[in-house]
């Protein structure tokens, strides 16, 4: 299921008035613009591949196509399958992924933290992301317009998370706008293997003052290998099945 059909579900799950003619793309009144959505509680995850602006510059673009959608397919993974993260986006390089209360067996912010701690522990292709995460109110809404529209999340809790991604300047960071620091030191609890810092006056570019937590971990992932070398044979391949075509 793609990230909007999984969104589309969340929206009908709660009786969102029409939502269903809206999926068929027949809005009720075509001259109004659009409003819906679930006002909700949880916790909001953005994972960022640093180095990649660098990459693009020395790669071909379908390598860097393909390098973006293995650091994505393998998050997706961490984040859907085991906490009941739901995929709001992809940014560029970056993946924006919702963890609504309603759908998570166990603490929304808990469940976040564990999917960025699976992620960075089990890192065996050396992505070294970084992570913002934070957690309170938000909105999943029909963003857009009546001809070009999708689903999205917004609010504070958001934008808190992404300013939080930007503060880290460390690869395989994250950072956690919480009060929490007991929790986090429980789920990043591997001795020698996590190092903890608390900044309780992080200001966030146009927003209040928050506790942040930065979690790093002190061991890196080694690739052996070259990745790119590894990936020519599936590009090779893409080209002949047609999967891949020139434009000009």
């Amino acid at each position: 299921m793609n990230t909007q059909k999984k969104l589309i579900e969340f929206l009908k799950k709660h009786n969102i008035k029409n939502v269903q003619t809206i999926t068929d793309g027949a809005l009720i009144n075509p001259n109004q613009f659009m409003l819906a959505g679930v006002n909700t509680k949880g916790a909001v995850l953005f994972a960022d591949l640093p180095g990649f602006s660098k990459l693009c510059s020395e790669k071909e673009p379908i390598e860097c196509a393909y390098y973006a959608n293995h650091f994505f397919s393998w998050f997706e993974a961490e984040a859907i399958r085991n906490y009941g993260g739901i995929i709001d986006k992809y940014i560029g390089d970056e993946i924006m992924i919702i963890y609504p209360q309603s759908e998570c067996e166990i603490d929304p912010l808990e469940a976040a933290m564990r999917s960025a701690e699976r992620m960075i522990r089990n890192d065996h292709y050396s992505f070294e992301p970084k992570i913002g995460i934070a957690c309170g109110s938000f909105i999943i809404a029909l963003v857009g317009t009546i001809n070009n529209w999708s689903i999205s999340c917004i609010g504070n809790t958001v934008n808190l998370a992404s300013r939080c991604v930007l503060k880290n300047n460390e690869v395989n960071t994250v950072g956690i706008a919480t009060q929490q620091t007991d929790l986090v030191k429980h789920i990043f609890k591997t001795e020698n293997e996590w190092a903890i810092s608390e900044n309780p006056n992080f200001q966030p570019k146009n927003m209040e003052k928050t506790h942040l937590i930065q979690v790093h971990r002190t061991d890196n992932w080694i690739l052996f290998g070259d990745y790119f070398n590894d990936i020519q044979t599936q590009i090779e391949n893409a080209y002949k099945e047609g999967f891949i075509k020139n434009d000009v």
